[in-house]
């Protein structure tokens, strides 16, 4: 028995030592396991807040459950293994479940990361240049935006105010969104509902920007 009532009942190993002395285990177990460790190892919410209320559903907590879904989905491709989004296709969802759960590329799964817990108070995109030792004055246009593409941070100029470096964010965002839907619809393993769900944050980015209202939460 583990953590949160979770059990693994595989008939089989599901860690071992190969004939050259490395560590291997099971793909759908590693996978169960780390869904494990954020819905119930108080060590890893002290560090990672964002997952307090994150719990899985009744039966996801038995592992050969868990492995029968995900033996249902593509959840690796030309060597790469696709991450495992609770909250994709249901937005603020806290639960892990075969009804909220689907497989996604990293590029997707870091594009809705918000930073909440570096930026601080800050709008989403927004980060605060502090004047360096030797400045008398402060800076007139101390904020700036920007956002990760590719592996590469990419900055939108520096603002006067929080709010002008938060809109140029979010313009920047939605190109970027709109590149990656691009991209991922183009892929062999593409699922409609993915898009859809990319997509109504994309007119949620679009709807803020033109009322001029700050976007919370992607």
């Amino acid at each position: 028995m583990l953590s949160g009532g979770c059990y693994n009942d595989a008939p089989y190993v599901t860690q071992w030592t190969d004939t050259n002395g490395v560590r291997q285990r099971c793909p759908y177990f590693t996978t169960w396991m780390s869904m494990v460790t954020r819905a119930y190892s108080e060590t890893f919410k002290r560090t990672n807040p964002t997952y307090i209320n994150t719990v899985t559903s009744e039966e996801w907590k038995l592992f050969s459950n868990f492995k029968s879904w995900m033996e249902t989905q593509v959840w690796q491709y030309d060597g790469e293994k696709l991450e495992l989004d609770k909250d994709l296709l249901v937005k603020d969802c806290q639960i892990y479940s075969k009804e909220t759960c689907v497989f996604i590329p990293k590029f997707l799964n870091v594009l809705l990361n918000d930073c909440r817990l570096s930026r601080g108070e800050l709008p989403i995109g927004v980060s605060y240049q502090k004047p360096s030792p030797t400045m008398v004055n402060e800076r007139t246009k101390p904020y700036y935006s920007y956002i990760r593409s590719s592996g590469k941070t990419v900055r939108f100029g520096y603002h006067a105010d929080p709010l002008s470096a938060h809109r140029a964010w979010q313009q920047g965002k939605v190109d970027e969104m709109e590149k990656c839907i691009d991209r991922y619809s183009k892929l062999p393993y593409y699922n409609e509902s993915v898009e859809i769900a990319l997509q109504s944050r994309v007119e949620k980015l679009k709807q803020d920007y033109a009322f001029c209202v700050e976007t919370i939460k992607l």
